[in-house]
């Protein structure tokens, strides 16, 4: 059965990790192409220049490999 899942980055430390509209358009393909591989459901996303959020639908252990998927793919690293 699938549940949902917020997924967000840690954002205390202030670092951003959106430098310019390339970049933001990059973190969207790459939550597109991560969803895709992992497969879930990204019901909705938020990136901000210093965090994400993003709420998915799927089971436990796929959300969990869209989370190292992602992880791998971008220079910050995500917490759950």
């Amino acid at each position: 059965m699938d549940s949902f899942f917020h997924l967000f980055s840690n954002g205390d430390d202030a670092k951003d990790f959106i430098l310019s509209d390339e970049d933001r358009i990059a973190a969207v393909n790459r939550l597109a192409v991560v969803g895709e591989l992992s497969g879930v459901r990204i019901v909705a996303f938020d990136i901000e220049d210093t965090h994400l959020h993003s709420l998915l639908s799927g089971a436990a252990e796929k959300c969990e490999q869209f989370k190292l998927l992602f992880q791998r793919r971008t220079r910050y690293e995500q917490t759950a």
